[in-house]
């Protein structure tokens, strides 16, 4: 008679039979997944090394001529660097958005238009593409090296006909003449493709408003457009042209050549940087409210100006790439053209450091970021000077203060003045006029230490004026016969 079987051991061998059948096909599963994982993984990872590669490598376009020019004038025209078809995207989102713009109520609408246009679009892909998959990129890492990164966003520049030009009726007969001046002069030197002289002044209706060449910059510095309290240095300025901008006066990109060089030999002279912004890059540095960084600015400008030749207006067509260092003094033409000038700006900070950082080193060795060309420094790089021991700014940074502050009291002592006048008492305007006078005698001697012509002059006649107010109201004041 046979055994009976144990039906209960025999379902639990099926159970852990089964059980490690799962186990297997789970292993099985799970080392195949891990296996499609880490190959999908080292695909990307070649993906975006390849194209890191590829992004950051020195194009073909630039030559030895674009580098010696770059190293010698601070700027340099690359032409055919950008493709149609990314150029038509760009416009074609741009456009539209001129034609829709932002609602009122949407915080972008209140980005001021000189800073950008189409703000909304600023870090999309259809702009941000014509400086990633093009030659630009690879443009500005044959002259940065390895130091070279991508910008996030590009800056939206166009020009309108008759930005920064007045009606010719408004200057009377002088009107053409003066539109013709400025187009010869500055019409006579241009950079770039195409650059034969044009005149489009005689065909339009306005003319250029007076001096705008002297009206140049630097981007970072304090002003009106950075007031961040410090100096936001970058490396270079990419600018790809969307549009023609051949003839002169067409709001063409202006630079005056080779300022790079003048700026960097001016800030060495003064201490650097750091001694020429103090009042910006020192907390509590300066002790002023803001007035010293314009004062530094304007010492600059008066400082460069001996140095600085005719401005350049850069000729140039669309899908042509501008660069030019950072350092650079440059402007914009006023646009006498019928053609809106467009163009998308990019601003590269080298990797060593953070964007809109400052780095007084970088400015005091204009050719430290770029590795691709430092051979090439005008002179050789063991000419520069050492950094001058002493802080000219600082000192002009206090009397620009003392100036101020003699100013003020002249001010109260006119508040003092006008108050005794109301008040139409000999004994308060006894005391008034003598701080008046007092005052006055102030001024005339902060005019009489000023270095400045234009300031002298300005504060002389502010002292003429309240001399002539104390007298006209003496005469007011003194009692009739």
């Amino acid at each position: 008679m046979s055994a009976p079987t144990n039906n209960s051991n025999s379902g639990g061998q099926d159970q852990l039979g089964l059980g490690a059948l799962l186990q297997s096909v789970g292993q099985q599963l799970r080392q195949e997944v891990e296996a499609r994982v880490a190959g999908a993984r080292a695909s990307v990872q070649e993906s975006v090394q390849a194209i890191k590669e590829d992004a950051f490598k020195p194009s073909p376009l630039i030559t030895e001529e674009h580098k010696h020019q770059f190293a010698n004038d601070g700027f340099v025209v690359v032409r055919d660097a950008v493709p149609e078809h990314l150029r038509r995207l760009a416009l074609r989102e741009i456009n539209r958005s001129l034609g829709q713009p932002l609602p009122s109520d949407n915080p972008l609408s209140k980005v001021p238009k000189v800073l950008t246009r189409c703000p909304e679009l600023t870090a999309t892909p259809v702009i941000v593409d014509l400086l990633r998959k093009s030659e630009a990129l690879g443009c500005a890492h044959a002259l940065i090296g390895d130091g070279t990164s991508r910008a996030h966003f590009g800056q939206i520049a166009l020009r309108f006909p008759g930005d920064l030009c007045v009606p010719q009726k408004a200057m009377g007969a002088l009107g053409p003449v003066a539109g013709q001046l400025a187009a010869q002069w500055l019409g006579s030197r241009r950079a770039g493709p195409d650059a034969q002289y044009a005149n489009p002044v005689a065909e339009a209706g306005y003319t250029t408003v007076p001096s705008w060449e002297t009206r140049w910059h630097i981007d970072g510095w304090p002003g009106l457009f950075n007031q961040t309290g410090k100096v936001e240095n970058f490396t270079m300025l990419v600018g790809i042209l969307l549009s023609d901008a051949v003839d002169p006066l067409s709001g063409n990109l202006t630079v005056y050549p080779g300022s790079h060089l003048h700026i960097e030999k001016v800030l060495r002279d003064a201490g650097g940087p750091e001694a020429v912004f103090a009042p910006v890059t020192t907390p509590g540095g300066g002790g002023g409210s803001g007035d010293p960084q314009a004062e530094s600015v304007r010492l600059l400008r008066e400082r460069v100006a001996p140095m600085m030749g005719r401005p350049v207006q850069v000729s140039a067509r669309a899908g042509d790439v501008v660069l030019a260092h950072y350092q650079l003094a440059h402007t914009i033409a006023p646009n006498v053209s019928p053609n809106i000038r467009y163009c998308v700006y990019f601003r590269l900070t080298h990797r060593r450091r953070p964007v809109k950082s400052f780095a007084p080193d970088a400015m005091n060795d204009v050719f430290l970021e770029y590795a691709g060309i430092r051979h090439l420094r005008p002179g050789g790089s063991a000419d520069l000077p050492p950094l001058a021991a002493h802080a000219p700014f600082a000192t002009a940074h206090q009397q620009h203060d003392q100036h101020r502050q003699q100013q003020r009291v002249v001010a109260e002592t006119a508040a003092v003045l006008e108050a005794a006048v109301a008040a139409d008492t000999a004994q308060q305007w006894d005391r008034a006029i003598k701080l008046y006078s007092e005052g006055v005698e102030k001024l005339l001697a902060a005019a009489a230490a000023e270095r400045n012509h234009t300031h002298k002059t300005t504060m002389r006649e502010k002292a003429a004026q309240y001399l002539n107010r104390a007298e006209s109201i003496k005469l007011q004041l003194a009692p009739t016969t």
